[in-house]
């Protein structure tokens, strides 16, 4: 049975209405075995023991203070990777109301690659799978946050995409997504992944300098 779009729990924040952002054109791609990353050993032994704090956040309002304000916006966002509860980026998230597990009703290729071990979830719409993560309710600040952290404009587009629930399918939602845009074809001979539980992603404060230009230099660039 199909999922259908439903309204969202009175217990839920009044979101802001989602705007689609461009997709990159879905490249053509040989479609991969639905795994998971559980059964693959080299995928689940941790390199290392994950912070668990974060620092505070560089933009103003944060959702402590202003999550339930009428200048405070609140959106859906769908994270499928290091943004997990468990994982080293999960902090970015200690602000923002968790909602629950959900799934995308569209088919991505997610795939662990490059040499951070980095969980990718590619703009490659009808391949790969219906892919697990955590739905979560965030304003304004943390939004830019996320934006900072994935690189947006540069690495990934953030879109809108339905995910439905994973204890209810019948429940659906738009929710904004963090796509891969760049290196598609190379990504995708990696293994499709329906579910990420890799351990062996390397966190930025232990990595080398910055080989790519920051969503944030490119902006005070064009200014």
């Amino acid at each position: 049975m199909s999922a259908t779009a439903l309204t969202a729990p009175a217990f839920l924040p009044t979101m802001a209405p989602l705007k689609n952002s461009l997709h990159t054109p879905p490249l053509s791609a040989k479609r991969k075995p639905r795994s998971s990353s559980s059964n693959n050993p080299s995928l689940s032994t941790p390199a290392f023991s994950y912070p668990e704090k974060r620092p505070p956040s560089k933009h103003k309002t944060p959702l402590a203070a202003n999550a339930h304000t009428p200048s405070s916006k609140m959106h859906y966002v769908f994270v499928y990777g290091t943004l997990k509860k468990g994982f080293p980026n999960a902090y970015m998230l200690d602000r923002a109301t968790f909602v629950g597990d959900f799934r995308t009703l569209t088919r991505y290729p997610l795939v662990v690659g490059g040499k951070y071990n980095s969980p990718y979830l590619l703009d490659m719409p009808s391949k790969g799978s219906r892919v697990k993560g955590e739905l979560y309710a965030v304003d304004d600040a943390v939004l830019a946050d996320l934006d900072d952290l994935e690189n947006v404009g540069v690495n990934y587009s953030r879109a809108v995409t339905k995910v439905s629930s994973c204890a209810d399918r019948s429940f659906a939602i738009d929710a904004f997504v963090y796509l891969k845009t760049n290196n598609l074809h190379e990504l995708a001979a990696k293994e499709y992944l329906d579910d990420y539980q890799c351990r062996l992603y390397v966190p930025r404060h232990m990595r080398a300098t910055r080989s790519v230009p920051s969503r944030k230099s490119l902006v005070s660039s064009s200014k």
